[in-house]
């Protein structure tokens, strides 16, 4: 049997930024929401593009947000997730400009407008080969 076991802050850090994709949970006219971003780790900051005047720039603009990250191998039926948790701001046309380089895009519509997501809060869990006992078709989840 395998085991479940969280994750030191240093290594959920590792592990934020060893990928450059996950999925951001924000509120949307106060219904909970999730989108798919590609972001860059920049020290204890995450810098995600996103277009100006978009409704998730304004929905996210200042408001406490949750970035998850996670790998799994459903055929090991193990791997990890890290969560970082931070608030998020929408950084100045200049600076936007100066980090955009940073960040690769891949949403065409992309203005290069830059979230800056200070990261206050890590935390992880992994799951090991043979930990869970599912049937095939039964997800692994790592909540």
């Amino acid at each position: 049997m395998g085991t479940a076991e969280e994750i030191g802050t240093a290594e959920c850090k590792e592990l934020l930024a060893s990928r450059n994709l996950g999925v951001i949970a924000y509120t949307e006219h106060a219904l909970p929401a999730i989108r798919t971003v590609n972001y860059v780790v920049d020290g204890d900051e995450v810098l995600i593009r996103t277009t100006a005047d978009s409704i998730f720039a304004r929905a996210v603009a200042n408001a406490t947000v949750a970035l998850n990250v996670h790998v799994v191998d459903v055929d090991q039926r193990s791997g990890w997730s890290v969560t970082a948790v931070g608030r998020a701001r929408l950084l100045p046309a200049e600076q936007s400009q100066a980090l955009s380089g940073k960040l690769g895009t891949w949403a065409p519509e992309d203005s290069g407008q830059v979230l800056h997501l200070r990261l206050q809060k890590l935390t992880g869990r992994r799951m090991r080969a043979g930990a869970a006992q599912l049937a095939p078709d039964q997800e692994l989840l790592l909540a």
